[in-house]
């Protein structure tokens, strides 16, 4: 995955892509997303267990898993992401 400034090459478990704090009721996924400002968030995790991940999502509804030391928060102007294998993605809620 590529951003302006950076590059992943590395098995991540989670990313969201978000130009809104809220892209799903009850969410605050991308608490500093601003939808004016011409930037996308991306969040992403790397390494984490399944009861870290689970215990990030407790925090959704007040954008408090933001703040933690598993969640990578960037915003930037442009995305690239790339697979070797393919791999399921949502695009609002729908799976593609």
């Amino acid at each position: 995955m590529k951003w302006d400034d950076g590059n992943l090459e590395d098995n991540f478990t989670f990313a969201a892509l978000c130009n809104s704090i809220h892209p799903g009721e009850g969410m605050k996924i991308a608490s500093k997303a601003l939808m004016d400002d011409s930037k996308l968030d991306l969040l992403y995790i790397k390494g984490a267990s399944r009861g870290k991940r689970l215990q990030l999502f407790t925090k959704l509804g007040k954008g408090d898993h933001a703040n933690g030391l598993l969640v990578n928060y960037i915003q930037t102007n442009n995305f690239e992401l790339s697979t070797e294998e393919t791999v399921p993605i949502t695009l609002d809620g729908e799976l593609i």
